[in-house]
């Protein structure tokens, strides 16, 4: 049975190398079950009832000579509660300025290239467990918009030094997201506010394209683990400040983004998106 068995496969692969057209067609066939499914590209709307949000946490410190350190995932900032403005790495061209009305209030004004952007109030709960952000947001042509913002205190710290998490911490979503796969590379991109990035498949990192109140110099990385799973990589400056991955299901219908701080791993949000 061994020798019939050999000899049986001795004539099927010189069956194919008499025939290439067979061969072509199974590595084509081979190639294409390693290949992400075009089944990614689309528009796809964030389910915030189906999302899960361990992450929105920002920090507020003492800083170096007696100023304060407020601190999110990606950026550190340090100002003083003086009247003055200070360079904000939050945003492109952006400045703030705090002025303390008593020991729970505080009054922030943000500026762009000199124009106020938005004016807000920084109060405190009196049990010292909420923070409220409250204000305006003023538009290009002078019109404003309400702010409202709420955190909630997630250790012991006292007065507004802490580390709080956003009660709703998907208000800042897009909401849509819109993927195309090209010559091997992904188009990852929020078109309601112009960020969008061109990655190859490789986990090679490019620039992001940011709007126009972002910061230059975030970068973006996507590497194919499968047809229906991707690897991402957020960065500023050359530093990762956010890992994650991409999963379609299997029926093409849903994608879910899951993200998270290299620190803080356990912390992992889980965003889903369905096909519009």
């Amino acid at each position: 049975m061994t020798k019939q068995l050999l000899q049986g496969q001795e004539r099927e692969q010189r069956a194919v190398l008499r025939h290439p057209v067979i061969l072509v067609v199974l590595l084509l066939a081979i190639g294409g079950c390693k290949g992400p499914t075009p089944a990614w590209n689309g528009n796809w709307k964030l389910n915030p009832a189906r999302s899960q949000v361990e992450s929105g946490y920002i920090t507020i410190a003492a800083s170096p000579g007696a100023g304060i350190r407020l601190s999110n995932d990606a950026f550190t900032f340090d100002f003083h509660c003086d009247g003055k403005e200070y360079s904000n790495p939050n945003g492109e061209a952006l400045t703030t300025s705090c002025n303390q009305m008593n020991t729970d209030k505080w009054k922030l004004t943000y500026r762009r290239k000199g124009t106020i952007t938005s004016e807000v109030f920084w109060d405190l709960s009196p049990d010292g467990k909420t923070l409220s952000i409250h204000g305006k947001s003023i538009r290009p042509d002078g019109s404003s918009k309400p702010v409202l913002h709420v955190y909630y205190r997630r250790d012991e710290g006292k007065g507004f030094s802490g580390r709080w998490q956003a009660s709703n911490p998907l208000e800042s979503d897009p909401g849509l997201l819109a993927l195309s796969l090209a010559g091997g590379r992904l188009h990852f991109a929020y078109p309601q506010i112009g960020e969008y990035v061109d990655a190859p498949l490789d986990g090679t990192t490019v620039p992001m394209h940011t709007g126009p109140g972002a910061r230059a110099g975030f970068a973006m990385s996507v590497k194919q683990e499968g047809r229906l799973q991707m690897h991402t990589q957020l960065s500023f400056g050359g530093q990762v400040i956010q890992e994650g991955t991409l999963k379609l299901s299997d029926d093409g219908r849903t994608v879910v983004r899951q993200l998270w701080v290299p620190a803080r791993p356990s912390e992992t949000d889980s965003l889903v998106y369905e096909k519009q």
